[in-house]
């Protein structure tokens, strides 16, 4: 099931962007035909058929402890190296390119917000567990609320929960489910996957990022709610605060794709510098507190000029 998109508006403000990158990028998140289409179509079949709250309840308390490893940021990127995203239509190369791929799309969009650059290297890390062993059904794709029925915007929803015990259980299976209305998505217990996982190893590790930053790791992932406008009926007023935020993320994501593997001055000196001053060496890392830049402002503040109007048009009306 593939909803219909709109082009980019914002590309008008982005005059050095070649237009047959422009053109690649509309292309992105095929989910009805291309050569990788049924390894991907398998993927999201079993995480939308074992996907519950129990899983991922099970899930919150295996890995909460946080202490199966202690690496570097570095040495975490490095890792995906060895990891190909079964989840995605659009690529069939390591992981480790894709972290360079956004933190490049995203300077170049904000050259002036180091964090922001850092949350595109770090966003898909929590990948790394696809690499300790777990299937990657439980670590990569689209996340969606567990506890409530999936809403249409969901990849192959209408086709893949057929088998979910959930959607058996009377209560689960309502629009709301277990929540109640516009409870706030930071009490929504979210399918379990790298999204969820980095989210909660930052918090454990008392990272010091802005909260914008924690929201972005946490929800990028989560189509549904920030490019189709889903499941608002559990969104608080924090939540539609913050989805510019989160919507301006996924500009420099597909930005960041849309130049190709390799290209770019991240992957050089450019990524590995940083990537040491932002928690690389023996003693950083994951385990080490990251100093925060700059005080976050609200979007529509902090973009130029000619970016304005895209983020004021993001931000939500008054109900």
């Amino acid at each position: 099931m593939k909803v219909a998109a709109d082009p980019d508006p914002s590309l008008v403000s982005q005059p050095d962007m070649e237009p047959e990158a422009a053109k690649d990028k509309d292309s992105f998140r095929n989910y009805t035909s291309g050569p990788l289409l049924d390894r991907v179509f398998a993927t999201y079949k079993l995480m939308h058929t074992w996907q519950t709250v129990d899983f991922v309840r099970r899930k919150h308390a295996q890995f909460g402890g946080f202490s199966y490893k202690r690496m570097t940021v570095m040495e975490a990127v490095d890792m995906l190296d060895g990891l190909v995203d079964e989840s995605d239509p659009d690529v069939d190369f390591p992981n480790s390119f894709h972290a360079f791929q956004t933190a490049e799309g995203i300077r170049k969009a904000h050259p002036d917000k180091d964090w922001f650059h850092l949350v595109g290297l770090l966003h898909d890390l929590g990948k790394v567990l696809a690499l300790a062993g777990e299937p990657q059904w439980a670590v990569v794709g689209d996340t969606f609320p567990v506890g409530c029925r999936p809403q249409a915007s969901v990849v192959f929803r209408d086709c893949t929960f057929q088998d979910n015990p959930d959607l058996q259980d009377p209560l689960y299976s309502t629009e709301l489910g277990m929540y109640q209305p516009h409870c706030g998505l930071e009490n929504v217990l979210m399918s379990w996957g790298h999204d969820e996982y980095m989210y909660r190893m930052m918090k454990f590790n008392k990272f010091a990022l802005p909260p914008e930053a924690f929201y972005i790791i946490r929800f990028h992932s989560f189509y549904p709610w920030h490019k189709f406008g889903d499941y608002q009926q559990l969104c608080n007023e924090q939540d539609l605060a913050m989805l510019p935020w989160v919507q301006e993320f996924k500009y420099g994501h597909s930005h960041g794709r849309a130049w190709g593997r390799g290209s770019g001055g991240f992957t050089g000196q450019y990524g590995h510098g940083h990537g040491h001053a932002w928690g690389g060496g023996d003693s950083g890392g994951f385990m080490a507190a990251i100093p925060v830049l700059q005080q976050v402002r609200p979007l529509h503040q902090e973009l130029q000029p000619a970016r304005r109007g895209r983020a004021e048009a993001l931000l939500p009306r008054a109900r």
